[in-house]
């Protein structure tokens, strides 16, 4: 039998209850593509769609003020684990994946209430019901003002899908429970592009086993098309060494677009791209991206909220830098054992990985002790 055991990322999880989830992919998927080909375990009330995760339990991560303690890394040679989210992301698997996944209501009725969004790519209609019925019948119809045509889309239970324009291409439709999500690609399909207005955007389900009754109709009087640009990078803490950096990326779902980082909310000469090392500098770092049609986002990447002396050598922990650390250091590098009291202790020139160099610029420091 084979295990597998992974460490959590300390510095970068703020102090709280944490679910943990354990993801077994199969291909390279992409940030974009989270919850996509994935393994789900056979067990009942685990499994999360929009993480394409097995829940495996809960652990509490406790606050520290000891912030040596903090700056040490459980990722082994890796000090700088990369943190997604799927926070406020539109993912059409039929469940409301977060409270921020839609915001606020765009319609509502006494039998259910209406969502709406839209991103660079796609617009999404989410709607509650109290009563599916028996067969249900999921529709959504819409006045697209734009080319002056309206649209009507339906699909039932027993897999017929409707449209009043031949074949639609790239739409989804997921539900699940009282749930529904429909996901609207734009261009051809239904005419849809930023700046669209539609109006008379209507859901209403239908028993089509109880002579096609209607079980819910909501009604939204317009809704603007916009774009926004999905990110899918967390925001991280860290505390850092002197002369050391985190290098961070931000991943988003725009196809072309340029970055600018900040640090406080002022731009950082040269700092363009999707990547960037930040430096051993207190501050709240964050990205504004911008895509070629036009659309803005800026997200917050990592906070770094304190900044330690340089690395102290003391790479086993016991209160002192000698000779037993140079051999802590170098067991380390030739097997990976075991997790080092303190990594960035032993980061001797503050690289943000441990090699052969650190070991070499630990034992000229024990020398010229």
């Amino acid at each position: 039998m084979r295990g597998c055991r992974q460490g959590i990322p300390r510095p970068g999880l703020p102090a709280g209850k944490w679910n943990v989830y354990l993801k077994l992919s199969v291909g390279d998927n992409t940030a974009e593509q989270l919850s996509a080909r994935s393994v789900r375990f056979a067990n009942s009330s685990i499994w999360n769609d929009a993480l394409g995760a097995n829940l495996l339990g809960t652990v509490t991560v406790e606050k520290t003020a000891d912030n040596a303690k903090r700056a040490k890394s459980a990722f082994g040679k890796t000090a700088f684990p990369q943190m997604y989210t799927v926070n406020g992301l539109h993912i059409t698997d039929g469940v409301r994946s977060d409270a921020d996944e839609y915001g606020a209501a765009a319609a509502s009725s006494d039998t259910g209430t209406l969502y709406l969004a839209s991103d660079e790519r796609y617009l999404y209609l989410a709607a509650e019901f109290a009563e599916s019925g028996t067969a249900p019948v999921f529709n959504i119809q819409f006045k697209n003002t734009e080319n002056d045509t309206d649209y009507w889309l339906y699909y039932a239970s027993n897999g017929f899908v409707y449209f009043n324009h031949g074949t639609p291409e790239g739409c989804l439709q997921k539900h699940s429970g009282n749930f529904v999500e429909f996901r609207i690609p734009y261009g051809d399909v239904m005419g849809l592009a930023e700046g669209v207005t539609l109006t008379g955007v209507r859901f209403f389900l239908q028993d089509s086993a109880a002579d096609w009754k209607l079980l819910s109709d909501v009604r939204a009087a317009s809704f603007t098309v916009t774009g926004d640009i999905p990110v899918y990078t967390a925001l991280t803490e860290a505390v850092l060494r002197e002369g050391s950096s985190y290098p961070v990326r931000v991943d988003h779902g725009a196809e072309k677009a340029a970055c600018q980082w900040y640090c406080d909310g002022k731009a950082i000469s040269g700092a363009a791209g999707a990547e960037y090392k930040v430096p051993a500098v207190k501050g709240l770092y964050s990205v504004k991206i911008t895509s070629d049609a036009g659309t803005v986002r800026t997200a917050e990447i990592l906070r770094v909220t304190d900044v330690l002396g340089a690395a102290s050598g003391d790479f086993n922990g016991d209160g002192a830098f000698d000779l037993a650390d140079a051999v802590a250091l170098q067991k380390y590098l030739l097997s990976a054992d075991t997790d080092p009291a303190d990594w960035k202790a032993g980061d001797m020139d503050s690289s943000g990985r441990l090699n052969a160099a650190d070991l070499t610029l630990m034992k000229r420091r024990l020398m010229e002790a």
